[in-house]
């Protein structure tokens, strides 16, 4: 049984909709789709009903690709992950990326730790486009609640990829002809 054996079900008026809740420690993970929502942005539901963004964020839908070998029945099992840009301080009203956030994390995948240092990074959603990286996957609470809503990445455990290790090319031995005798 793997830890998708518990799917979370959230009732609302006319719909009802799953999110898998996974806890995977050195999950690979890889960035389907990518879009930034600003505040202020109106959403349209499938349903037909509308929301507007409060928070800046860039919605993404994420992809078990590799996990450990006890964890392997949840390859290729997908959800939504919200990479939220936090406020400079509280109640400002004003968004930034920063060091010690899950977006932060993820832009330092891309552009290097010491992309803080560099006033012109930007993280781009069509960067994080095919993004492919290692972190370990937590189940995720509803805010100032113990009720679990789905899956979250733990933004502490975000890590690259290992570089491939290029092996040496090895030489064929060269064999000296041997004369037939006759």
């Amino acid at each position: 049984m793997t830890s998708l054996d518990r799917l979370i079900t959230k009732k609302a008026k006319k719909k009802e909709s799953t999110a898998p809740v996974l806890t995977i420690n050195d999950a690979v993970v890889k960035v389907l789709s990518a879009e930034l929502l600003r505040e202020g942005d109106v959403i349209t539901k499938k349903d037909g009903s509308t929301f507007t963004i409060d928070k800046p964020h860039i919605a993404c839908e994420m992809e078990v690709v590799d996990a450990p070998k006890r964890k392997r029945g949840d390859v290729g099992t997908t959800w939504y992950e919200k990479f939220y840009y936090p406020e400079t301080k509280k109640g400002s009203g004003e968004y930034e990326n920063r060091q010690g956030t899950k977006i932060g994390a993820v832009t330092e995948l891309i552009h290097g730790e010491d992309c803080w240092d560099d006033d012109e990074v930007v993280l781009d959603p069509d960067d994080l486009e095919g993004l492919t990286f290692i972190c370990n996957l937590v189940p995720k609470t509803e805010v100032g609640s113990t009720k679990v809503i789905g899956t979250r990445i733990d933004h502490e455990s975000v890590e690259p990829l290992p570089e491939e290790e290029e092996e040496p090319e090895i030489e064929a031995p060269e064999f000296p002809k041997i004369a037939e005798e006759a």
